[in-house]
């Protein structure tokens, strides 16, 4: 009999919450869910009133068991050759050719020994014997042992304590995430000259992907991160299902509403398959592993180059092999079934507050009355700004109802509430995507090859112009909407989205039609 703590987690991904997916009117389509929902619903409503374990303690709980693999259905991902993109340039950085820069360079060696070794390839911006610094890079040791407890960088050396490192302990510099200045935690531990075979608790036989996060709040931008890591294990041509990660700092496991977090979910899902994360604890602890993988952070991928314009780059290297096997990689990594569905889908990207986001907004909007009065009279549709990121506030009935008029499913969903692989099937299965400009945009990468996105664009902001031409998207900014990044608020006129939708639908129609 299914034990409680595994139970929950194998079910996890089918049956979060019944408020995760939420509608604004009942008769709208919801996701597909599991044949598994109504047994995973009755174990939740069982357990009510329960606490649960953590979440790392039953992934360990279930990796201990021989039948996980069965039970979660985790064959092998049947790896699949990244092409040549046709025109070089772009080949160099969106397709095979980004992966040979990886493996065919011999890099820069910064320890070794008889039985251990650590290298870096990258674009050095700067590398002396003081520091080596860079964003883009890949890290590769040999027979390393990895020191770590919650709080303190990772101290790292060669498995048997008798790897030189030529660098100083902080000597080695390795930007990670899309923005700002944040640098993997490595620590070069200097060796002491004794052997200490017995200070390892656990050796990880397969390869093990250090982790580096910094935003835990969706897999939106955030993909940039995976996105490399991918992209690293495809250029050192790793079986990915023997893969574990260890987070090199503390990653954030729940959301506030007690629900797995999507974020940590996609990271697990995709680059633990070969068995339980590994993440740092109170106490320290030391693992050996024959193989150790530092991916580049998401600063050096391509999906925000030159998101202030219009970039003829993106539409150069449109269709990125590097994108498309990363989307086919997640969906399949996820179980998401690609089959087209029986009718054209329409997804509104709306927001609002929720038990995972239960504060007030910022720049919230203070008229919602007055709103709904005028929803109720004129077909428009309201948005309104949370944070710096545009977000679908309120929803005209009218425009669902004329769209579904046409025989066309419209779904309006918040990204925000549904775990990671309804998120992925949501835009897996999205043939017009309508968003005001927003982090959730990201995942149009999963979304058809002849889909449509239709952004409520704000001005100097095209990291999602660019994007849908690197995935291969057509893509259309809402015209007669003026925003600035700013923009509080405003109103769009539902009759001119109206006709938009219509039009993105014939241009889908006629793009199948030429396949």
């Amino acid at each position: 009999m299914v034990g409680p703590c595994s139970l929950h987690t194998i079910f996890f991904a089918t049956c979060a919450a019944a408020t995760v997916w939420q509608m604004v009117a009942a008769e709208k389509p919801t996701l597909q869910h599991s044949h598994q929902e109504e047994k995973c619903q009755q174990y939740l409503t069982e357990d009510s009133g329960r606490s649960h374990e953590t979440t790392l303690q039953c992934e360990e709980k279930l990796q201990e068991t021989s039948w996980l693999q069965r039970a979660l259905h985790i064959d092998r991902i049947q790896k699949k050759k990244i092409a040549r993109h046709p025109v070089a340039e772009c080949d160099a950085e969106v397709g095979a050719g980004r992966l040979e820069k990886y493996k065919n360079n011999s890099g820069d060696e910064f320890c070794r020994s008889a039985r251990s070794s650590f290298r870096c390839v990258a674009d050095w911006k700067e590398n002396n014997h003081e520091k080596a610094s860079a964003s883009d890079y890949l890290c590769y040791g040999k027979n390393m042992r990895l020191t770590f407890q919650s709080g303190s960088s990772i101290r790292l050396q060669g498995e048997h304590d008798d790897c030189q490192w030529t660098l100083p302990e902080k000597g080695l510099q390795l930007d990670f995430f899309l923005f700002d200045n944040f640098t993997v935690p490595l620590e070069l531990a200097r060796s002491s000259g004794h052997a200490r075979e017995e200070a390892c608790s656990e050796t990880i036989q397969g390869p093990l992907l250090l982790y580096s996060e910094q935003d835990y709040w969706n897999p939106y931008l955030a993909q940039a991160q995976a996105l490399m890591a991918y992209i690293s294990v495809e250029a050192l041509d790793f079986d990915i299902s023997s893969l574990r990660v260890l987070f090199t700092d503390t990653p954030v496991t729940e959301q506030k509403d007690g629900r797995i977090n999507p974020m940590y979910n996609l990271v697990t899902s995709l680059f633990s398959q070969g068995g339980a994360s590994v993440q740092s604890e109170p106490q320290p602890r030391s693992i050996c592993a024959k193989h150790v993988i530092v991916p580049p952070g998401g600063k050096a991928s391509f999906i925000r180059k030159n998101a202030g314009w219009d970039d003829p780059w993106a539409a150069k290297c449109t269709r990125a092999p590097l994108l498309l096997g990363y989307a086919n990689f997640l969906l399949e990594a996820l179980h998401v079934n690609k089959a087209e569905l029986p009718k054209e889908r329409v997804v509104l990207l709306v927001r609002r507050r929720s038990p995972v986001h239960p504060d007030p907004y910022t720049r919230e909007m203070t008229n919602p009355d007055e709103l709904e009065k005028k929803l109720h009279d004129l077909p428009e549709l309201s948005l309104l700004q949370e944070g710096s990121e545009l977000r679908v506030r309120a929803v005209e009935v009218a425009l669902a109802s004329k769209l579904r008029d046409t025989g066309r499913e419209v779904v309006e969903a918040s990204p925000e509430l549904l775990d990671v692989r309804e998120q992925a099937e949501l835009f897996a299965h999205a043939d017009v995507i309508i968003s005001a400009h927003s982090a959730a945009l990201s995942w149009m990468l999963v979304a058809p090859e002849c889909s449509q996105v239709l952004e409520f664009c704000a001005f100097g902001n095209y990291q999602f112009v660019n994007y849908a031409k690197l995935v291969g998207l057509h893509h259309s900014c809402v015209p007669d909407v003026e925003l600035e990044w700013g923009t509080e608020s405003f109103e769009a006129p539902v009759g001119r989205v109206f006709s938009e939708v219509v039009e993105a639908l014939a241009r889908r129609q006629q793009c199948k039609e030429q396949r």
